[in-house]
This record gives structure tokens, sequence and C-alpha cells, in this order.
């Protein structure tokens, strides 16, 4: 997409900023400014000042570049970690340094990923379960039945409300449970396995796999004039 026209919308919509773009079907929005540039441009302004403390305490210059989608990502990041409350080290927010790799929802057949869009009302959601078979059992626990927007995707009772899901989500297809969460305003999608990425058209433009030794190493999406830095792995 490096030749196409863009936008700060654009960028939004690769990193993930999608609540900030306004309702699906309807024109587009914007926060008030161009989002994407009023960050990144701050972003620049510590990287220049930083390579200007590196000159001054070494005397060797630095080189910098600016990713737009880098920034947003990195900023995505920040964000979520507000809205999650941290501190209190509860749900699926943010907790890459305390809990384990998320393998997504189970199904018969391969993982899905699946968390609620606002369009997804009290009632509609009972009704979802119902259609699973969990109805009963899911009303067993007061904290689901009082968290039920959290109890699945990135939720802060999802870990709590797993083992259930998946004691009757594996009775059915991926296709079949995409189905049910589509027809109730829930975003779900299939999750990739390594060779499907590795073999995606897109993933092979990008160059994001590289070989070393008799290991694969996933690299970022975005390149730099420079080239990549060689890969020096950590030993245990």
């Amino acid at each position: 997409m490096k030749n196409r026209p863009g936008s700060d919308l654009t960028i939004q919509a690769m990193s993930g900023y999608l609540r900030t773009m306004g309702d699906v079907g309807e024109e587009p929005v914007r926060v008030g400014a161009d989002v994407v540039s009023t960050c990144t441009a701050a972003m620049s302004f510590i990287a220049i000042l930083s390579a200007l403390y590196s000159r001054i305490q070494t005397g060797k210059g630095q080189q910098i570049k600016s990713s737009m989608l880098g920034t947003m990502m990195a900023i995505k990041t920040l964000q979520w970690s507000g809205f999650s409350d941290p501190d209190s080290w509860e749900g699926n927010f943010c907790k890459n340094e305390t809990d384990g790799s998320n393998y997504g929802q189970r199904t018969k057949d391969r993982s899905i990923f699946a968390t609620p869009s606002p369009a997804l009302t009290e009632d509609k959601f009972f009704e979802m379960i119902t259609e699973f078979g969990m109805y009963e059992e899911f009303m067993k626990d007061e904290d689901l039945v009082k968290n039920w927007w959290n109890s699945f995707g990135v939720g802060t009772k999802a870990s709590q409300a797993r083992p259930l899901w998946d004691k009757y989500l594996t009775k059915m297809t991926s296709e079949e449970v995409l189905e049910i969460f589509y027809r109730y305003e829930v975003w779900a999608v299939e999750f990739s396995n390594i060779e499907e990425l590795r073999n995606h058209p897109q993933v092979e433009f990008l160059n994001m796999f590289e070989k070393y030794e008799n290991d694969t190493y996933l690299r970022a999406p975005w390149k730099t004039p420079w080239g990549f830095p060689k890969i020096d792995p950590i030993k245990f």
C-alpha cells in the first residue's frame, strides 16, 4: 500500500483504532485532529532529543526514522493499559508479563478470536449463549451473569469463563460458531496458524520471516531505509 494515497484514517484502521472512526456503515469521522500525524510528530521529537543527547555524550550522530503505523501500535498498547486498570492485575487486558499465551476461543476444528461489539445487548447475549447450549450453566455463576459483557474475548472475566466456553464451543466447528457470533453482532475471526501466515502473499512481500541457522524469526511489519539489523539470538 506504500504507493497508494493514504490518510490519518487509514493508519487508524490498520493500527486498530476502530472506535475513533465512527460507526459501521456510516461516514468516517475524525477525533478532531490528525491523531496519527500528531502522535508521530511527538514520537519524532523525542527521538530527535535522544539523538542530540547521544551526540553530546559520544560525539557521533544518529539516524532517525519515524513510522506512523509503529507509533500508533505503540500508543494503542498504552491506551489499552489505561482502560484496563493494570494495577488490579484483573482480566485479559495487557497481561503479557503475567499471563500465558492466548490461543483464542477453541472450537472443534480451530481457534477463533471473539469479542463483543457495542451492538451486542444483554438480551442478545443471553439468546446467543442459549444457542450455544450453555445458558443454564452460565446462569449458575453470579459473577459471570453480572459481568456478562466481560465473559469472553479480552474481558476481565474471560479467563474465569474460558472452561465454560470451551466445554460447549468445542462441540461445534469454527464455521458454526462464527455464524452464531456474526448474527449477534460479535466481532469474531478465525486464528491463522503460523504456516498460513508464512505463505500469505502480504507477509512474503513484507519479508517478515527470516531464517537464521535452524530457526525462523518473525520481524515487525515495517522497514527502515538502512535495512534490518542482524539477528543475534539470545542463548540460554
